[in-house]
């Protein structure tokens, strides 16, 4: 699952900048903080679709654009837009639901780590992207979008 986010941000990075690897652009390209969550209980039953698929788990994200973008609109319209080119049968990710958080982000942050905040997992089911070049090995550096 974590190789389909890593796809869904490479798509999104090429069409935000348009070129990820040039110094000029360090500073300016989108930032994701994704975490895995697991199902739990509700009385609102979800889909069976939904919670059949990994069996439930599934990943909220928070992205940082830059002001600037080659998009038409903001990062939301693109994924309603667009949907088809970053979900749906026969990709990994069945579907993607964006808002703009324009208020309380501290709560909308707090949510999606909950799990993590639970102890139902730990750390290593948080995804930063981009990743530093640190992280990177030779072939990820000579191959990657970055």
């Amino acid at each position: 699952m974590e190789d389909a986010i890593t796809e869904t941000y490479s798509r999104i990075l090429t069409r935000t900048v348009r070129n990820p690897k040039a110094e000029k652009n360090r500073g300016h390209l989108p930032i994701i903080i994704a975490a895995f969550d697991l199902p739990v209980f509700k009385y609102d039953k979800d889909h069976l679709a939904d919670i059949a698929i990994n069996d439930g788990l599934h990943v909220h994200g928070i992205w940082m654009m830059p002001r600037k973008t080659r998009l038409e609109g903001d990062l939301s319209g693109e994924f309603l837009n667009h949907q088809r080119r970053y979900a749906g049968p026969g990709r990994p990710i069945s579907r993607i639901v964006s808002e703009r958080i324009e208020k309380t982000p501290g709560r909308v942050t707090e949510y999606m780590l909950k799990t993590i905040g639970h102890g139902r997992m730990d750390l290593d089911g948080v995804i930063i992207l981009p990743r530093s070049r640190r992280e990177l090995s030779f072939t990820e550096l000579t191959t990657s979008p970055l």
